[in-house]
């Protein structure tokens, strides 16, 4: 049955304007699908119509001074209660099924999660713990909406709600409609007051028409991250540790030719079909850099700290991984057990073997797999398996076994078996089974076997005879040779008697270097190096390269590393520093500390909101200032910090909080 209006929890006899004095809530309106609870709390604060915004706050959560915030809010456990009465949602639904927890947390360990969920209830600080104040993915600027959804939603329930999904990072469209998401002239955080919740229905416009995303290849990756975001809210929390997702995105890199099985990343090929798979304006819709490497090489590389959300669901389109099957095993060649493919053994093709022994080519660019059966018969295969068949493909034998070698013995002594009939048996051809007869001493001469004919008649020749007249020719036709070319070197005549080079070398190797051309030392012109000059000259540049750092709009810390990249000489300047004293002083001069960068930055962005007269609260200006809690506590950076802050403060009315 379809809602009508505002339909609430709890009693509905007493006149909407009022509440209960004591605190505890008469009425509460019903959640909606997907809604925030922002959302819920401006719907009640429209149905309560209060004439001042902290009565909503003190009826909902207690307290006056709670801030109205849309992602992660605080203090729902007081809220739980006060709900509870009325068969409201619970604090743990609250959290799960009308806050963006779930996205946030979702590549985070179950413990960093619980943390989180503890500070929401109380009066914790959610955002910081989930390092969301440091990254470098921006948040929602305002309120987003789909025009579709909210016509919808009026012409079901009477009213528009804000909704989860649109609020995401990265997600740009409607999964449902394919239109694009709108933003709202509710900023945040609000620029008037931090108190206010709006309710959508106030501000979303009538009969707004919906813009439809283009057919092309910019849709299909903006509805692919919007539907991946929709599974995260939806969907059970994910348990997979950084470094198993690490390896997900490894093996399916591994398998697609841009990195090695053994986990080494092949750089310039990942960064060619990134650019390829994104196309340039979707990267720069979602507030990234066409040219920026930085998200998928932390992802793919050891994890030091848990990556944003939004970077892991980026990867996984482009690898195309669902993400019910993040942190499966990929395994070059499947999950077992294999078959034996000892054909002397009557269980062959059965799948008996349970573990293989994983290697790789000398290049690591190959996995080879060593499966060993109980009969003793092993064999290799150069991986990884693309298709059924290549389960039942060996590309060579490590161990025959004795199970094979007893049937080969048995076989090789049987006179009604050809030699053909007797390889088609034991699963080779009749040269490697000659091979290993050999190998197990039996007689080169299958007695009475069908067909054998009695060996010709051999003229026996004395093997050191034989050898004596080749070497002889071989040291007659390299010394006519030397004559030909009496100025040629060793390595030219090599390239002309390369078979006569081969032979003398492996086996009359003595005789061949006494015989060969003397090894002639080229004598090389070296220019002298002006060390003097060459040392002002980078100290000249190496200033000029600090001064464009200090200017850039967006403030890069001055390290050593930095400024040889500038100027292009980082590996002069860190295997010769000692012969350029000039450089080592400017380095030492102009290179920043991490305190000093951070002081920096505090200045930087303090200087820019006297000049524009901007006003953000205090959590705002750390975020500006790129301060991790860690740096904050170090004594110099926070006495800049609050200088800079009591400045502000001076000038501006700025929210305290």
């Amino acid at each position: 049955m379809e809602r009508r209006g505002c339909e609430t929890r709890g009693t509905s006899a007493r006149p909407p304007n009022l509440d209960s004095e004591g605190g505890v809530l008469a009425l509460f309106p019903a959640p909606y699908k997907d809604e925030l609870l922002y959302s819920l709390c401006g719907r009640y604060a429209r149905l309560m119509r209060h004439g001042n915004l902290k009565n909503t706050l003190r009826h909902l959560f207690g307290r006056e001074t709670v801030t109205a915030v849309m992602d992660l809010p605080t203090h729902l456990g007081h809220l739980a209660e006060q709900l509870a009465p009325i068969g409201g949602p619970g604090v743990d639904e609250l959290i799960d099924q009308h806050t963006l927890l779930p996205y946030f947390s979702a590549f985070h360990s179950a413990e960093r999660r619980e943390e989180i969920r503890a500070a929401m209830r109380g009066e914790g600080h959610p955002h910081w713990r989930l390092g969301l104040m440091a990254s470098r993915v921006a948040s929602t600027r305002a309120l987003r909406f789909c025009p579709s959804c909210a016509a919808e939603e009026r012409a079901r329930h009477g009213e528009a709600y804000w909704h989860r999904l649109p609020q995401l990072p990265g997600v740009l469209v409607c999964e449902r409609h394919g239109v694009w998401l709108e933003e709202s002239r509710v900023n945040l955080p609000a620029p008037v007051t931090r108190h206010a919740f709006i309710p959508a229905e106030t501000v979303i416009p009538q009969n707004l028409f919906a813009r439809r995303v283009p057919e092309g290849r910019e849709r299909d990756v903006l509805l692919d991250l919007a539907r991946r975001a929709l599974g995260l809210l939806i969907g059970l929390p994910l348990s997979v540790p950084p470094s198993v997702l690490r390896g997900s995105y490894l093996a399916v890199l591994a398998e697609r030719g841009l990195a090695t099985f053994s986990g080494q990343l092949h750089i310039e090929e990942m960064r060619a079909a990134v650019r390829t798979f994104f196309p340039s304006g979707v990267v720069e819709w979602l507030g990234l850099s066409p040219d920026d490497d930085g998200w998928w090489l932390r992802l793919l590389r050891r994890p030091r700290a848990a990556a944003h959300t939004l970077h892991h669901l980026l990867m996984q389109s482009f690898l195309g991984l669902d993400q019910g099957k993040l942190g499966a095993s990929v395994h070059p060649f499947g999950s077992g057990p294999w078959p034996c493919l000892n054909r002397a053994s009557p269980h062959y093709g059965e799948l008996l073997i349970e573990h293989l022994a994983l290697d790789y080519t000398s290049n690591a660019r190959e996995p080879i797999g060593t499966f060993t059966c109980a009969c003793g018969f092993a064999y290799r295969r150069v991986g990884p398996d693309r298709d059924p068949t290549d389960a039942r493909r060996l590309d060579r034998v490590a161990a025959y076994g004795p199970v094979w070698d007893s049937t080969l013995q048995k076989f090789w002594l049987d006179p009604a078996l050809s030699l053909r009939e007797l390889s088609r048996r034991l699963g080779f051809d009749p040269k490697t089974v000659r091979q290993q007869a050999a190998r197990l001493g039996l007689p080169q001469r299958r007695p009475g076997s069908r067909g054998a004919k009695a060996p010709p008649k051999k003229v026996v020749v004395s093997v050191a005879a034989s050898l004596e007249e080749h070497r002889t020719a071989q040291r007659t036709a390299w010394q006519r040779g030397r004559r030909e070319a009496p100025e040629a070197s060793t390595s030219q005549l090599r390239q002309r008697f390369p078979g006569v080079y081969t032979w003398l070398y492996r086996h009359d190797r003595t005789w061949l270097s006494r015989h060969s051309p003397l090894r002639t030392v080229s004598r090389s012109t070296v220019t002298r190096v002006d060390w003097k000059q060459r040392d002002t000259r980078l100290a000249l540049a190496l200033r000029r390269a600090a001064r464009s750092l200090l200017s850039l709009e967006r403030p890069v810390r001055v390290t050593p590393s930095r400024l040889g990249r500038e100027v292009r000489q980082a590996a002069l300047l860190d295997q010769h520093l000692d012969k350029l004293p000039r450089c080592a002083r400017v380095l030492a001069e102009l290179s920043e500390t991490r305190e000093a960068f951070a002081v920096r930055r505090i200045r930087r962005a303090a200087a820019e909101l006297q000049r524009t007269g901007g006003q953000l609260p205090r959590w705002r200006f750390v975020r500006l200032c790129g301060l991790r809690p860690e740096l904050l506590a170090v004594p110099e950076v926070a006495q800049a910090f609050e200088q800079a802050w009591a400045a502000l403060l001076a000038r501006f009315e700025v929210p305290a909080a």
